[in-house]
């Protein structure tokens, strides 16, 4: 059997290597659309500690801090080499992928299509964002910016109205399919197990990876914080609430993941010492993979409103879960009374600051 994955983002990248493990004895590929340097470290790290996936990896060119016309070229690379993928090996049978209304997906869905065999059509989830959606949703395009990405592009690059919709009969995967929005009910669901990621894990090179980059105590409670626009001190202060109550320990051992948009951000930094003594971790490394490395360990994880909420709860079951966050910035998220309720239902405890 031969898989095809597409990823965007490390979070579809660690839900592709989760069912590639279930499936690694078949032949599996990994097209990844930004090849970044934090993308490609996060990788690296999944290939050694994952060998057993039996993934090979390829990249495409990021386009990101790129002007439209040089983007626009750039992706038009990007599509060559897609194909040039796609088409150099027989038969796909099964193809995972994100995001639908990117041009790097619908280019490969028109290709897959064109297949002698048709391959099964797999959907993966795009995190807080899938169990927030509407029925109809993704149409954002005008008239004339549809026709400029046909022009662009071919007939092949249509918009969609919702997630999961690009192909007929596709299988939607996801971590809580029973969770997700009612409007999904017909359709087929495979559930992504996260069994295969701590069993298959060779713990032994996972250690000696991370012994450079973290030295400190194993924590008691990890931080997974919102961007610092949202890190004010009632946010710092309702954090530090949780600790005290979820621990009751005033020497519980904490380390901090910051967003990567504060990597440089010192006011942060001194703001967050009245949280105590804390380990301040890597920035640039996912967070599941601190859930996948300190795991056991782990009494407490403290998040804001967001998909890190979500694999907390997937990969650290037996944690207590807080979720921390204003009223103001909940009424700001369309729909964020669906992520709420999927929250209460995994037992997350709630702190919304007025």
């Amino acid at each position: 059997m031969k898989n095809f994955f597409l990823a965007y983002t490390t979070y579809h990248i660690l839900l592709s290597y989760a069912i590639a493990l279930e499936k690694k004895h078949d032949d599996n590929m990994l097209v990844i659309c930004e090849d970044t340097n934090n993308v490609k470290m996060f990788v690296d790290t999944l290939q050694q500690i994952y060998s057993s996936a039996n993934i090979k990896v390829h990249y495409l060119t990021a386009t990101r801090n790129r002007n439209n016309i040089a983007a626009y070229l750039i992706k038009k690379n990007n599509l060559k080499r897609l194909r040039q993928l796609i088409q150099s090996d027989s038969d796909i049978d099964s193809f995972f992928y994100t995001c639908e209304w990117k041009v790097y997906t619908t280019y490969a869905s028109y290709l897959l299509n064109q297949q002698k065999k048709e391959p099964a059509f797999f959907y993966i989830d795009d995190g807080a964002g899938t169990y927030m959606q509407q029925e109809k949703k993704l149409v954002t395009k005008s008239f004339i910016e549809k026709l400029g990405d046909k022009i662009a592009y071919g007939s092949w690059h249509r918009p969609f109205e919702r997630q999961g919709s690009l192909n007929q009969n596709s299988i939607l995967c996801s971590i809580f399919p029973e969770f997700l929005p009612n409007f999904y009910s017909s359709q087929n669901k495979l559930q992504i197990s996260a069994t295969s990621l701590s069993t298959e894990i060779d713990r032994t090179k996972f250690k000696k990876i991370f012994s450079g980059l973290f030295n400190g105590a194993i924590p008691d409670v990890l931080i997974a914080l919102d961007d610092a626009s949202r890190c004010t001190e009632s946010y710092l202060s309702s954090i530090k609430l949780a600790i005290s109550k979820a621990t009751k320990n005033a020497n519980c051992k904490i380390a901090i993941k910051r967003h990567p948009a504060d990597a440089d951000n010192n006011s942060l930094l001194k703001r967050l010492q009245m949280l105590g003594n804390f380990e301040d971790l890597p920035i640039y490394i996912p967070i599941e993979l601190y859930y996948l490395y300190f795991g056991e360990s782990l009494k407490v994880i403290v998040g804001g409103f967001s998909t890190a909420i979500l694999t907390a709860c997937w990969l650290v079951p037996h944690a207590k879960v807080i979720s921390t966050f204003d009223s103001q910035s909940l009424e700001s998220i369309d729909n964020s009374r669906l992520l709420l309720k999927v929250f209460k239902s995994l037992d997350v405890e709630i702190n919304c600051i007025d």
